[in-house]
C-alpha cells in the first residue's frame, strides 16, 4: 500500500506540499505529543500518557500489562512499539509511555480514523480510516485505507454514535486551534475502542492526502468533497511558496 500511495501522490504531485503552511506556534504545539495530551485531557478523552522514565514505567505497569511506547516528537509512525510488563526499555530517550487502546477488530485488523481539516475561506472536513494487521496503522508503516463509515457499520460499537462523537471531538479541536492560531490545514488521528469511546491520538500539521486519492480510486469518497480538498490544496500551494522542488508527502 505504501508504494501504491507513493505512485498515486507522484501522479498528483501538484497537490502535494513541501512546506508546512501553518503558523510556527501551532507546529511547535502539535510536534510535542505530551503537550497535546496534557492540554486536551481536560477537554476530551485521551489515552493515559506519561513521559517515559524508569519510575513512570514502573508506575504505569503497576496498572497495565502492556503499553505503547512512542517518540515524543515523532511522525509517520516511526519508532512506535508495543511494550509488555517486565521488558527493559531503559535506553529510550524522549519517549512517551501510553495506554494501549484496543479497538474492536475490523476483518481481524486494527483501525483508526484520520480527519483532515482545511481552513481556506471556510472549514472543510474529510475523513478515512487506516487499517493494519498490527496496532501501528500509519500508511508509511504498512497500513491501508478504508471507508470509516464502512468500518463503523460493521462493528458492534456502531450503536454508540461514533460518527457524532468524532464530529464533536473534531469541533472541539478546531475551536481550540482557531482561538489561538490562524491555521491552514491539520490532520487529526482518533482511535475508537470496543465500547465506542473516541480517543484523540495525535494532531499533525503536515498531513498527507494520498488516502483520499485511494478512496477516490475505490469509489469511497464524494467527488464534491474531494474536489474541494484538492482546490484548497492548490490555494495553499499558491499562497505558501512559488518554489516546489523537494516533495514531502506528509504524514499518512
Amino acid at each position: 500500500m505504501r508504494q501504491k500511495l507513493r505512485q498515486i501522490e507522484e501522479k498528483n504531485k501538484k497537490y502535494i506540499l513541501n512546506k508546512n503552511p501553518n503558523p510556527k506556534g501551532l507546529i511547535m504545539f502539535c510536534e510535542d505529543k505530551m503537550q497535546v495530551f496534557e492540554y486536551f485531557r481536560n477537554n476530551m478523552t485521551v489515552p493515559e500518557t506519561m513521559l517515559f522514565t524508569k519510575e513512570n514505567a514502573e508506575k504505569f505497569f503497576n496498572m497495565h500489562q502492556q503499553a505503547v511506547l512512542k517518540p515524543r516528537y515523532g511522525s509517520k509512525g516511526k519508532g512506535i512499539m508495543l511494550a509488555e510488563k517486565g521488558e527493559d526499555h531503559t535506553g529510550l530517550r524522549d519517549y512517551l509511555i501510553q495506554e494501549m487502546i484496543v479497538p474492536e477488530k475490523y476483518d481481524k485488523k486494527c483501525w483508526d480514523v484520520r480527519v483532515l481539516v482545511q481552513n481556506i475561506n471556510k472549514i472543510t472536513v474529510g475523513m478515512y480510516s487506516r487499517v493494519s494487521d498490527n496496532f501501528v496503522t500509519n500508511i508509511f508503516q504498512g497500513g491501508s485505507v478504508e471507508s470509516t463509515e464502512k468500518i463503523i457499520n460493521s462493528v458492534s460499537a456502531k450503536e454508540q454514535n461514533i460518527v457524532v462523537k468524532l464530529d464533536n471531538c473534531t469541533k472541539k479541536i478546531i475551536s481550540y486551534i482557531e482561538n489561538k492560531y490562524d491555521f491552514v490545514e491539520i490532520g487529526i488521528d482518533f482511535l475508537v475502542d470496543a465500547k465506542g469511546n473516541v480517543f484523540l491520538i495525535e494532531i499533525n500539521t503536515m498531513p498527507g492526502i494520498g488516502g483520499f486519492f485511494e478512496m477516490d480510486n475505490r469509489g469511497l469518497i464524494d467527488k464534491r468533497l474531494l474536489s474541494e480538498i484538492l482546490e484548497n490544496r492548490l490555494l495553499i500551494r499558491e499562497s505558501n511558496s512559488p518554489e516546489y522542488k523537494k516533495i514531502d508527502y506528509g504524514d499518512e
